[in-house]
C-alpha cells in the first residue's frame, strides 16, 4: 500500500468528503498558513497548539514529507493514534512490529498530507482563548480560514505528557481523525487476509 494506493483505496471506499478536509488536520494545517495568532495566549494548552502551528508553518516551507513527519513525531500522541488506527486488530500487532508500524503510520500521514494539502488555500488560523476539559484530556478549538472566504472549525484533543502536551486527535466538521484512520487501515488489513503485518509492510514502502 504505497501512498498512491492508499489514496486510491480511500477514493474507492468513498469515505466522506471529510477525508479531503481532514488532509488539513492530518498535516495540522502546515500548508499555506500565513500565520497563527502571535498573541501570548494565557492558557498553556492553547499556547502549546499555537507553538505547534508555528513549527508546522516552518516545516511547510520545505515542502518535505520527512520534515513534516519529524514534527508529527515530536507532537503526536503516537501510542493513542496507533492503537485507534488498528482498533480490534491491535491485539495482532507484535511488540517487534510496533516501532515499524508507528513510523510507517506517521510517514504515511506526512506524505498523504503533503500531497493533499496543496489543494487547500488556507489564509490563517485562529484559536479560542481557553481550552475545554474533555473526557480524555483537553480540547483546543480553532478556526481555519480559507482564502476563498470559507472556514472550518477544527478541534484538537490534547493529552498531558509530563509538564507539557501531545496532540491526540483532531475533529473536523464533527468527525474525528482517528476513526477515519481506523476505517482506512482496517479495510486494508481485511483485504489482505486480516494480517496486520501486511499493513506494517505497506506503510513502510
Amino acid at each position: 500500500m504505497s501512498v498512491d494506493r492508499t489514496s486510491a483505496v480511500t477514493s474507492r471506499r468513498r469515505l466522506p468528503v471529510l477525508l479531503a478536509v481532514l488532509a488539513i488536520a492530518l498535516s495540522w494545517l502546515q500548508i499555506g498558513i500565513a500565520g497563527s495568532a502571535r498573541a501570548q495566549h494565557a492558557d498553556p494548552a492553547v499556547r502549546y497548539m499555537d507553538g505547534v502551528a508555528r513549527e508546522l508553518i516552518a516545516a511547510s516551507r520545505t515542502n518535505s514529507p520527512a520534515t513534516l513527519q519529524s514534527v508529527i513525531l515530536r507532537h503526536a500522541d503516537l501510542g493513542y493514534m496507533g492503537a485507534q488506527g488498528l482498533g480490534d486488530y491491535g491485539t495482532q500487532l507484535s511488540a517487534a512490529d510496533k516501532p515499524a508500524y508507528l513510523s510507517g503510520m506517521t510517514r504515511w500521514m506526512a506524505r498523504y498530507a503533503t500531497s493533499e494539502a496543496t489543494k487547500y488555500q488556507v489564509s490563517h488560523l485562529t484559536f479560542q482563548p481557553d481550552a475545554r476539559p474533555a473526557k480524555y484530556g483537553l480540547t483546543v478549538d480553532s478556526t481555519v480560514h480559507m482564502r476563498d472566504g470559507s472556514s472550518y472549525d477544527v478541534s484538537w484533543l490534547l493529552s498531558k505528557s509530563g509538564p507539557g502536551y501531545k496532540v491526540r486527535d483532531a475533529q473536523v466538521m464533527s468527525f474525528w481523525m482517528t476513526p477515519q484512520l481506523n476505517r482506512l487501515f482496517s479495510s486494508y488489513i481485511s483485504e489482505n487476509g486480516g494480517q496486520v503485518k501486511a499493513l506494517v509492510i505497506a506503510l513502510n514502502r
